[in-house]
């Protein structure tokens, strides 16, 4: 993870007030937990394929498994103000799915651009693709996708990024 801690610095060189690109760990689950509890009716449904309530989102944060899911954060000065999320895909050693969440109200485009690329960068050494579920993921983050992951395959409601 030494490159990966790397790519982390540099992500946050230049980025003001506080903020910083982070890889969390179990010990930031209340953050992770203020991050989603702060998200509207809306973005938790947009995120989550669905509605949420706090008690879900509650219990969802802490019986994340650390041990197989990474998360990176865009982290303000007392929370995460966007993630990616990288899950396992049952067993399947091959696969993962990325989620992004980015509630700012503002362009986020390069938020979204380092945080998918991170995503990518953190599960290069573990899988083969990752595969992102357009229904659930907003436009802004579609095209984003789409043009870092320029050649991979998109089908339906799918994304695919081979990873190697």
């Amino acid at each position: 993870m030494g490159a990966f801690q790397t790519q982390l610095a540099v992500a946050t060189h230049g980025v003001n007030g506080g903020r910083s690109f982070q890889l969390l760990t179990r010990h930031d689950s209340q953050k992770l937990e203020a991050f989603f509890l702060a998200m509207s009716f809306d973005q938790r449904r947009a995120c989550f394929g669905g509605g949420m309530s706090d008690e879900a989102i509650v219990t969802f944060c802490r019986r994340l498994d650390w041990q197989r899911v990474t998360v990176v954060a865009r982290m303000g000065p007392y929370c995460p103000e966007a993630v990616a999320m990288v899950y396992p895909l049952d067993d399947e050693a091959d696969a993962a799915e990325l989620s992004i969440a980015c509630p700012l109200d503002c362009d986020r485009t390069a938020i979204i651009r380092t945080l998918i690329v991170l995503a990518i960068s953190a599960a290069s050494p573990f899988y083969r693709m990752l595969i992102v579920q357009r229904e659930l993921t907003p436009s802004d983050v579609v095209r984003a996708l789409l043009d870092i992951a320029a050649g991979n395959g998109a089908s339906g409601d799918i994304i695919i990024i081979k990873l190697r």
